[in-house]
């Protein structure tokens, strides 16, 4: 440690000497090269009025901060940690730790804090934003109030991942199951391994194990829970596999299939209709049309991301840029910047601000800028990197030409630009323009409110709108595009539906389609059967008609009776028939009934000569 005495307020400026380290975790990789002794000349009485760069040396007007200067808000850091600590009230107490902003503390080894109450107390953890906080081990929280636990990813506003392994990213987004993921803003994911895609999205079963799914026979079991909180899913592919999801034209197609089935029992076999509207019984019709070929689901490919989230590696180099390791006009060997000192003076002119870098400013309270031009202008905001803007209030914009210009907005990469209130751009060119927007990869754009575009070129333009996947477009409100027109997607490992509004896979189409066609077989069986027997008892009433005796002696008249069977049906016939005195006229009128329960009458007349 070396200790700089200064005549003017007869102070000690302890400084830790720190050398480059390596950090990392599962989910993410930092290198920052940090070297940091500063040495000032002279220090300018404090009053209300800011100190004139004037008697500072050229290589410090690059790094400028505001606090009491009392001894009351000093940084602390652990000796022989070759830790870092920026800025009033800033602790930096574990070996490798870097804080930085107006009471950001690291207390656990290679940790992080970036912003006005930032905390770190997990290993290799890294809080970013105002009161941000890292509790354990690979925690990276991102955004004002963010919250992210055991190896968990957070990035947005008053956003948390608490489970062990979880993600959520978005404003007020929760990730609170194991493993589980919240994308959009006031999403929620509360169930172990369950997905909340969409802003307002909630799960709510999470894994299952034995439950009866509607249509199958067998209990089922289930991974997890994808909630996408009432919205249309486009842009799926047809299925194929057991596993699948099916789309509305394969629906379409099974209900054009179940149409043709029910029109062919309804043609297939039916009785002839008189004239007169009434039914004749006496003469069949079939007239069946077969129905078009049904749409086969096919199998669906495994989706994945087109590009990652900003990872360790880019923060790194943000910060290498914005500290760097030049050593000017002989100040410092561990800390310096170069360029024109009289006309490029870094400036921090909100209370408790920080600003380092040619030009850099951080004009609002508690805002933190690092790099060449860097301008952090929100209470609250943080901008890393070359032309980074952080304009909103609690704004947050890393990387070159980076620009968060709302509140609680963040915008991370190159050129990314984030102007919607909490809004959320990842990614080279990404842009989120709309309130609670969340755009993620290399020019993914969400120009909806409450969008969210996750992949290289996606697109979510409409309200409320999804668009998952490298060229996803979702342009209609309420929906969930998984592809674009020409570039359909499939959704593999599909848990079998419950409820209503459930997706189904297609072993369960399957199994309903055949269900409904098993039922049309049955019911054209049961019809032909009936109709043979109807047709054989008619038989059998002929036969005994047939067999009725009838008078033969003039004046006299005969009751006759007789029976007759046929192909298992059988049935009664009554004659009654009467001859004139003179023989020349006969009258004869005869009655049937049959075991299927259908009568007939029959009544004649004649003469002969």
């Amino acid at each position: 440690m070396n200790e700089i005495n200064i005549a003017k307020t007869n102070r000690t400026i302890k400084v830790w000497q720190a050398t480059a380290f390596t950090t990392g975790s599962a989910h993410a990789k930092l290198r920052v090269l940090i070297i940091a002794q500063i040495a000032l000349a002279s220090l300018i009485a404090i009053s209300t009025a800011r100190p004139a760069h004037a008697s500072i040396p050229a290589a410090q007007q690059y790094f400028d901060a505001d606090g009491l200067l009392d001894g009351t808000d000093g940084v602390t850091i652990l000796s022989g940690s070759k830790a870092l600590a920026v800025g009033a009230g800033a602790h930096a107490l574990a070996s490798r730790a870097i804080a930085i902003g107006w009471g950001a503390g690291v207390s656990n080894w290679a940790g992080i804090a970036v912003g006005s109450g930032a905390s770190v107390a997990g290993y290799d953890a890294v809080a970013i934003g105002e009161q941000a906080l890292g509790t354990a081990t690979g925690a990276f929280a991102g955004g004002v109030n963010a919250r992210a636990n055991l190896l968990a990813t957070t990035i947005g506003a008053y956003s948390a991942a608490t489970g062990d392994r979880s993600s959520a990213f978005g404003a007020y987004s929760s990730a609170s199951g194991r493993a589980s993921l919240a994308l959009g803003q006031n999403a929620l994911a509360a169930q172990e391994n369950s997905v909340a895609l969409g802003a307002g999205s909630v799960t709510q079963v999470g894994a299952r194990a034995g439950y009866l799914a509607y249509g199958l026979p067998e209990p089922q079991t289930s991974a997890g829970e994808v909630n996408v909180g009432q919205r249309t899913i486009s842009g799926v592919a047809a299925g194929a596999a057991d596993q699948d999801a099916v789309n509305v034209a394969q629906l379409k197609a099974l209900d054009s299939k179940i149409d043709a089935a029910t029109a062919r029992l309804a043609n297939t076999l039916t009785y002839e209709s008189n004239g007169d509207g009434s039914v004749n019984r006496n003469s069949i019709v079939l007239n069946g049309e077969p129905g078009s070929g049904g749409t086969q689901i096919h199998n669906v490919a495994d989706a994945h991301d087109a590009h990652d989230a900003v990872n360790l590696g880019q923060l790194s180099t943000m910060l290498a840029s914005a500290v760097g390791n030049v050593a000017a006009n002989g100040a410092s060997p561990f800390f310096g910047a170069a360029g024109d000192a009289a006309s490029e003076a870094a400036f921090a002119g909100g209370a408790h601000s920080i600003a380092a870098g040619a030009s850099a400013r951080a004009r609002a309270e508690q805002a933190v800028a690092l790099g060449a031009d860097a301008q952090a202008d929100g209470t609250n905001a943080v901008a890393l990197g070359a032309h980074a803007q952080a304009a909103g209030m609690n704004a947050v914009a890393l990387g070159v030409h980076a620009r968060a210009s709302n509140t609680n907005a963040i915008a991370s990469g190159v050129n990314a630009n984030a102007s919607g209130a909490n809004a959320i751009a990842t990614g080279a060119n990404a842009s989120a323009t709309s309130t609670n927007a969340i755009a993620t990869g290399a020019n993914a754009s969400a120009s909806g409110s409450h969008a969210l575009a996750l992949g290289a070129s996606a697109t979510a333009s409409a309200d409320n709108s999804v668009a998952l996947g490298y060229g996803s477009v979702a342009d209609r409100a309420n929906s969930v595009s998984i592809g674009s027109p020409g570039n359909e997607r499939r959704i593999a490992h599909v848990a079998p539906a419950i409820d209503g509004t459930d997706a189904v896979n297609l072993n369960q189409l399957t199994q309903s389609m055949n269900g409904a066609l098993g039922a049309a077989n049955r019911y054209t069986d049961d019809k032909i059967r009936s109709l043979r027997r109807d047709a054989y008892g008619g038989t059998a009433a002929a036969l005994a008609v047939a067999a009725l005796p009838q008078a033969m002696m003039p004046g006299r008249g005969m009751v006759a009776l007789a029976g007759g069977t046929y192909g298992g049906q059988s049935a009664l016939a009554i004659g009654v028939s009467q001859l004139s005195d003179t023989g020349q006229w006969a009258v004869r009128m005869q009655g049937t009934a049959s075991s299927r329960g259908e009568a007939g009458l029959a009544l004649g007349a004649g003469t002969h000569w």
